[in-house]
């Protein structure tokens, strides 16, 4: 069996320690090949969190090896090798955890994650229902359905699970932030607007991540509103590092606000930063068609 709760090793270690040495799923005394096993596991996870990635891949290695059995030994051996750039190894580990019996419904959503970074839709689809069959409230597996669905090119269908998500975990502020970048696709900035706006709220003064802003500023920008937008962009740039895309909308709403020198200075940072960035030529040539008195209808 391979129950055991998707979690750090600490908290792993510390139930087996407190019940005896035992396996919260089995009756009996644990193995010493599984003590082994759970040994190089610590070890392992250790350098993970220390960033020693080749210390920690060959001691989960060891793990697995020391007892192919031990679930979660697997399970942080597929991170280290997800980490090393050897995806279908680690997707391997993760498919031997979840033909054991009752696997955890989380070990589900994470292999169906790795297939959705290879864009393998139909097989990261069975993962999220094998997850939800197992666990029918289970927020990270609705969310995942949403980013699949998403992916395929159905964003009602997405919302729809996003929903569902949020419903189950109201406090995941990821899932708020999706669901109003799915709105804004959909064409409906004053839906996304109201969610991105409680989702500001729910963070401290200047606490917010660039994203929020990042969002808002499109959505306002959407709704005709460029001098909030303006203020939205520049504060999302105070926020984390700039991007060509993020420069680019702070210029373009400048240009629909008639602010012509600070939308040139605006997208000639975005070209330093991505000197192909085709949006910010093409603005750059529109400001200097307008310079010479024939600029386009804003």
């Amino acid at each position: 069996m391979c129950r055991a709760s998707f979690t750090s090793w600490t908290l792993v270690a510390a139930a087996v320690w407190m019940a005896g040495c035992r396996l919260p799923w089995r009756d009996g005394p644990i193995s010493k090949e599984l003590v082994r096993s759970r040994e190089f596991s610590r070890q392992g996870v250790a350098a993970m969190e220390s960033g020693r990635w080749d210390e920690a891949d060959a001691l989960l290695a060891k793990a697995v090896e020391a007892c192919p059995e031990d679930c979660d030994a697997r399970r942080h051996y597929a991170e280290a090798l997800w980490r090393h750039g050897d995806q279908q190894k680690a997707i391997a580990q993760l498919q031997r955890v979840v033909a054991e019996p009752n696997p955890d419904p989380a070990v589900h959503v994470r292999l169906a994650e790795m297939y959705l970074t290879r864009n393998q839709l139909e097989p990261a689809s069975r993962q999220i229902e094998a997850a939800l069959d197992a666990e029918p409230q289970l927020a990270i597996a609705w969310a995942m359905r949403g980013r699949l669905l998403r992916a395929a090119g159905r964003p009602q269908e997405a919302l729809t699970a996003f929903h569902r998500a949020i419903g189950y975990a109201p406090e995941e502020r990821t899932f708020l932030l999706e669901t109003a970048e799915i709105y804004r696709q959909l064409n409906k900035p004053d839906k996304a607007l109201s969610i991105l706006h409680s989702l500001a709220d729910s963070y401290g003064p200047g606490e917010e991540p660039q994203e929020v802003p990042q969002l808002e500023g499109l959505a306002l920008a959407a709704l005709g509103r460029y001098d909030e937008a303006v203020q939205r962009f520049s504060e999302a740039l105070a926020r984390g590092q700039p991007t060509p895309e993020l420069l680019y909308r702070l210029a373009e709403s400048h240009w629909h606000l008639g602010h012509q020198r600070e939308a040139t200075m605006v997208a000639q940072q975005a070209l330093a930063l991505a000197p192909n960035h085709r949006p910010s030529l093409e603005l750059l040539g529109w400001l200097d068609v307008a310079d010479r008195g024939a600029g386009p209808a804003r």
